[in-house]
């Protein structure tokens, strides 16, 4: 079983440009010229979000989360009885859901660009995004613990702020050029 899964999750891994260019086939020609602008850059960004997400998640994260379950059932008198199998499902799950979780300015800044969503909107309801932002984390985390909780979800407000400044400075252009 694990080898398949290892083979499942690869062959993501190796097919995604392809699969990412089937999919571009379908959506530019449906697209207007101001989305497809939009489009590529996000498109770079977003990998580039979505493997720095995938790699703080690897080396910063993961190592703390197995060392909170190791203290934790240490403290219980549980013994653990770690496989390989469950490892690998663990470690996978928990990046991929970190790598997508930095992917949230490319939403917003998506969405801004479009003018669906505009710095004053964003300013306005910060509050209700910081909550927002929480539930999904604690939705997202695999692990049940406050400390994976806040280490998913501070990186994701931080990167909401830059959005917000970002969407500031898109609007601050957007004036100058009238």
């Amino acid at each position: 079983m694990l080898s398949m899964k290892l083979a499942f999750f690869a062959g993501i891994v190796l097919s995604f440009p392809l699969l990412l260019m089937f999919i571009l086939q379908f959506v530019l020609p449906g697209l207007h010229e101001k989305e497809r602008k939009v489009l590529w850059p996000a498109m770079a960004v977003g990998f580039g979000l979505f493997l720095g997400g995938v790699l703080f998640a690897y080396f910063f994260v993961l190592p703390r989360a197995l060392l909170f379950f190791y203290d934790w059932s240490g403290d219980l008198g549980v013994s653990n009885d770690w496989r390989i199998g469950e490892y690998i499902t663990f470690a996978t799950q928990f990046t991929l859901l970190f790598g997508l979780s930095f992917e949230l300015p490319v939403v917003v800044m998506v969405l801004v660009k479009l003018g669906l969503l505009s710095y004053e909107i964003m300013a306005r309801t910060r509050t209700y995004a910081i909550l927002a932002i929480y539930v999904a984390a604690a939705i997202i985390t695999p692990t049940p613990d406050i400390m994976t909780l806040n280490l998913m979800a501070l990186p994701m407000l931080v990167l909401y702020e830059i959005c917000i400044w970002l969407a500031w400075f898109d609007r601050k252009k957007a004036r100058e050029q009238e």
